[in-house]
């Protein structure tokens, strides 16, 4: 009796199996070009050989021999048909043969080139998170765009280590556009000059960007760069700066705050936070939730500006030194106890020795502007100075 109700049980069962089994290769045939073409194949042979074997009368192995040399258009000439049926099937067998044949190889290397490009990717992928985990001292960057390329054109120009952390593909893109030197010396010449004449940049617009990123030799992670797992790849523990340039003040905050407390959870307190400010009410909130500085591109765009007119030559010099020049001319901080060398000269001195001109002095929290040129340095001066990195 027992043996009786466990019976319906087990053929339901084996009944399921079966049908998970089917439904799963149904699947992968449908979802598979390379399972689809070989069932094409086996599919030609069959009907080959059967073919072959009802017009002609061909054994089994003659008619399979005759429907392979066919597929691969070998020909060998020792079976060819002599029915005028078994001549028309195989003037249409092999027009659909070699189509077949030819399907499927393409698919075989469209697989392999696949399979490749993966495996490259992969490799590329370990190298740039090799790379970011022997990082150390670096800068961290949150958001490309507008304000954050041109944030990584200068840590990249002053040879500043650093990582990009941009979700959006087209966004990251062209931020590392912005650091491919030849695509910029076209997009200059295109700009700058009135020939009309267009510069073709499709290369390096449709390159992949693993590849445009080792071609620049910027690190970049495309993840969401308000996620904790994100900083933490990014190695916000061993970094020294984190800058966050996004849109959206929410985003910054929200960034800002993650940061701080990741920094202080992973033993990093020396981790300076800047933030970029879109609107003045959100300053005291980027204050509180743990910015070092917050800086606001529509009140220095609005200097800039007004300094155009104002003063035209001191801003087409600043524009001059930032875009165009050859040496890279920047403010430069100087602090005598990094450089204790510093310490009991004059700022004559530093100048004609380290070709620093030193245009301010920080001493006891106040500042000493345009110091004499006899001014003596002292232990914990803060020099600001001009010169060439």
């Amino acid at each position: 009796m027992s043996y009786s109700r466990n019976k319906p049980s087990s053929l339901s069962r084996l009944t399921q199996h079966l049908d998970v089994i089917r439904q799963r290769f149904r699947k992968t045939i449908i979802n598979s070009n390379v399972a689809y073409a070989a069932l094409l194949i086996i599919g030609v042979v069959v009907i080959g050989s059967l073919g072959y074997s009802l017009l002609e009368g061909w054994s089994l192995l003659d008619s399979v021999y005759a429907t392979i040399i066919t597929i691969t258009t070998v020909g060998y000439g020792d079976l060819t048909p002599e029915t005028p049926a078994g001549r028309v099937f195989s003037i249409f067998f092999t027009l659909i043969a070699i189509g077949v044949a030819g399907y499927a190889l393409s698919t075989v290397a469209v697989l392999v080139i696949e399979h490749q490009q993966i495996r490259v990717k992969q490799m590329m992928e370990e190298r740039k998170m090799k790379h970011i985990a022997d990082l150390n001292d670096h800068i961290i960057l949150c958001g490309g765009g507008y304000i954050g390329k041109r944030v990584a054109h200068e840590l990249y120009q002053t040879d500043t280590p650093f990582v990009i952390i941009e979700p959006d593909e087209n966004i990251l893109r062209w931020t590392l556009l912005y650091l491919h030197q030849d695509y910029v010396a076209k997009k200059l010449r295109q700009f700058h000059h009135l020939d009309y004449v267009q510069s073709d940049t499709t290369e390096y617009e449709r390159q992949d960007i693993a590849e445009l990123a080792e071609h620049v030799g910027v690190l970049y992670l495309q993840e969401d760069n308000t996620d904790d797992a994100a900083l933490m790849r990014a190695g916000i523990e061993r970094a020294r700066g984190l800058i966050t340039t996004m849109e959206d003040d929410r985003d910054n905050l929200f960034t800002v705050l993650s940061a701080r407390q990741l920094a202080k959870h992973l033993n990093n307190p020396r981790l300076r936070i800047i933030s970029r400010l879109v609107d003045e009410p959100n300053k005291r909130k980027l204050r509180a939730a743990g910015a070092d500085a917050i800086v606001s591109p529509n009140v220095m765009g609005g200097f800039q500006i007004a300094s155009s007119l104002l003063q035209p030559e001191v801003a087409a010099y600043w524009d001059y030194i930032l875009s165009e020049c050859e040496e890279t001319v920047r403010f430069i901080e100087l602090y005598t106890d990094h450089h204790p060398e510093l310490i009991g000269q004059t700022v004559s001195e530093i100048r004609e020795r380290y070709n620093r001109i030193v245009i301010a002095i920080k001493r006891n929290g106040n500042y000493i502007h345009v110091p004499d040129l006899a001014t003596v340095t002292e232990k914990a001066d803060i020099l600001i100075a001009v010169g060439t990195l």
